[in-house]
């Protein structure tokens, strides 16, 4: 087998916690161990930042949902936004809708339980691909550095089965012909939402994975003189031990959602629009008495990155404590076994990044696997000049 001179090999496992990790056994032998602080925000939010290696207020993403400002992806809802509760649950209509969306995106949604009336009033913030060159909303990605170096490459993502991707990724090794290849691996995530951290499936996908990974470790140190290996992930998560109500207390209080304010409820987050002031006051008032959470002052905002320059985020953002869930939210009306979302300090939020070596730059945030990325793909520039 000939070799090549460098090869370059990124896996991103969903959910992959350091905390996680310091209870568990994988893949000891990279010796490189370190924790990422992560943002404030879901997937949608973590990997757009560690791929531009900009925060959510920069990159433009943050929440799935976002207020709509002008054409939303959601008109396809309006036909039935006027449609009894009852009937706006109606499986065909849930499904008609989701079917007119995703010929309209590329990036990841779902529909959840968000009420088919309040669809309208939302858009989505991933539209485009984000594991693609442009993909990103306000800024460039790994994949659009790799095109502008000239550099062959890869992806593999959500799209495509976890063993299909697995298999794809060996091929390419052994046929030698790209130069650096992007792996997300998501359904762990899936397992320990359902499982939690301590889950006999979550220990077994765990197996599955270091035995798989060590595979790809193997062929690239003998198909490539330099092999470059990091697994990382976008965040940890969350053992739940409980749900708090917040809907039914604020609509107790304030009346219907999409009245005098409009929220969102997320598992773990809720986001609040308003034009009366004195509406804003009593949410205020509301959220600040509430146990289970907190509100996140404007300062904070700044400081986690999430203030974004338009009201696309929410007037107010009110995070649950870590461990619980909002229930029901328009994620769903049922205690799951795991939870990310919370905020950065919370215990397991922070995501890992594993290596046979230490990497040429520093690491302590997720958005520094954009800059190692980087580091990374310019070194096989220059080998290749």
């Amino acid at each position: 087998m000939n070799k090549r001179r460098r090869m370059a090999l990124m896996v991103m496992v969903d959910a992959l916690g350091a905390h996680f990790l310091r209870d568990h056994s994988f893949l000891p032998e990279l010796e490189y161990r370190a924790s990422l602080r992560t943002v404030l925000g879901f997937s949608c939010a973590c990997q757009p930042a560690l791929l531009s290696g900009k925060m959510p207020a920069e990159n433009g993403h943050g929440s799935m949902y976002v207020l709509r400002d002008g054409p939303s992806v959601f008109d396809a809802a309006r036909p039935f936004h006027r449609l009894p509760s009852f009937l706006g649950r109606n499986h065909r209509i849930r499904r008609r809708i989701q079917g007119r969306v995703a010929s309209r995106v590329d990036g990841y949604f779902s529909l959840y339980d968000v009420p088919t009336h309040l669809l309208p009033r939302f858009d989505l913030s991933e539209k485009k691909n984000i594991f693609q060159p442009g993909g990103l909303n306000r800024a460039p990605s790994i994949f659009d550095h790799l095109q502008e170096a000239g550099l062959t490459f890869t992806t593999y993502d959500w799209r495509t089965p976890e063993k299909e991707s697995l298999a794809a990724v060996e091929r390419d090794m052994l046929e030698g012909r790209t130069d650096f290849i992007f792996l997300y691996l998501p359904r762990l995530d899936g397992l320990l939402h359902r499982h939690g951290p301590g889950g006999e499936e979550v220990l077994e996908h765990l197996a599955w994975y270091e035995k798989r990974i060590r595979r790809l470790i193997d062929l690239g140190t003998d198909t490539a003189d330099v092999f470059e290996f990091y697994l990382f992930s976008d965040h940890g998560m969350s053992p739940v031990h409980g749900g708090v109500d917040l809907m039914s207390v604020v609509e107790r209080e304030l009346g219907t959602n999409g009245r005098r304010y409009l929220a969102f409820y997320d598992s773990t987050m809720a986001r609040f629009w308003y034009d009366d002031p004195a509406v804003g006051e009593e949410l205020v008032s509301l959220l600040n008495g509430f146990e289970g959470g907190r509100l996140i002052p404007e300062e904070e905002k700044v400081e986690l990155g999430i203030r974004f320059p338009d009201r696309s985020q929410g007037d107010l953002l009110f995070v649950a404590d870590e461990g619980l869930l909002i229930l029901p939210s328009y994620m769903g009306s049922y205690l799951l076994a795991g939870m990310h979302g919370y905020h950065p300090d919370a215990r397991d939020a922070d995501a890992c990044l594993l290596g046979a070596y230490s990497p040429d730059v520093g690491m302590s945030h997720i958005t520094d696997l954009h800059h190692l990325m980087v580091t990374i793909a310019d070194s096989l520039r220059e080998e290749r000049r």
